[in-house]
């Protein structure tokens, strides 16, 4: 997968309020709930389930400076990783230090894949500077296909897949989702391993 540097920029985002948006979006265009159950501002109904100061931001922004891809990184609180959504949908939810959520991921309808790789490698470079150890996700089918383009062999994606419904509120009961996670340590190795090294020296590059 050649990959432009020049063609996005991905960047914290101090304020969500476009990328809740977005994400909002995405969901209803892919069927996971109806547009009624968004909030007046067209955000996902548990958009303020995990305090804000745990939430960070990233959007990737196209050459005109329009945000196309957004997702967010989430840390624990004093109760462990119980306390991110994505690990209450694992059947053996990991412990320690230095797990973190990575979640929300959406793009613009029209947005290339390669906008959501610009994301990753923004979340990547945050989780070895904050030194996080662990991600978890919960991964959509269509987010899935994705992961399996962008990071092959970085991300381990579970073989059952979950309801949705049962974390979070609004979404459609038929709705699945895959637990998974990827260690951050071993990320870009792992991807390097899968046969992709123009993919992990990407996300390596500075």
């Amino acid at each position: 997968m050649p990959v432009r540097e020049d063609t996005y920029e991905c960047r914290p985002l101090s304020d969500p309020a476009a990328a809740k948006r977005l994400q909002g979006e995405a969901y209803v265009r892919h069927g996971h709930l109806p547009a009624s159950e968004l909030t007046s501002e067209g955000w996902l109904p548990w958009h303020d389930e995990i305090p804000a100061e745990r939430v960070h931001w990233f959007g990737s922004f196209d050459a005109a400076g329009m945000l196309v891809a957004v997702g967010r990184r989430m840390v624990t609180d004093s109760t462990g990783s119980l306390s991110l959504p994505a690990a209450r949908l694992m059947a053996a939810p990991p412990a320690g230090d230095g797990v973190v959520e990575l979640s929300g991921v959406a793009k613009a309808a029209d947005a290339p894949g390669v906008a959501t790789l610009h994301l990753f490698r923004a979340l990547y470079r945050e989780s070895l500077r904050c030194g996080d150890r662990l991600w978890v996700m919960s991964v959509v089918p269509s987010l899935r296909a994705t992961l399996e383009r962008i990071a092959p062999g970085g991300i381990t994606i579970g073989p059952d897949p979950v309801r949705m419904s049962g974390v979070y509120p609004g979404v459609r009961a038929d709705v699945l989702a895959y637990p998974a996670w990827g260690v951050v340590g071993t990320f870009t190795a792992s991807i390097r391993a899968a046969g992709v090294p123009e993919i992990a020296d990407f996300m390596e590059a500075r």
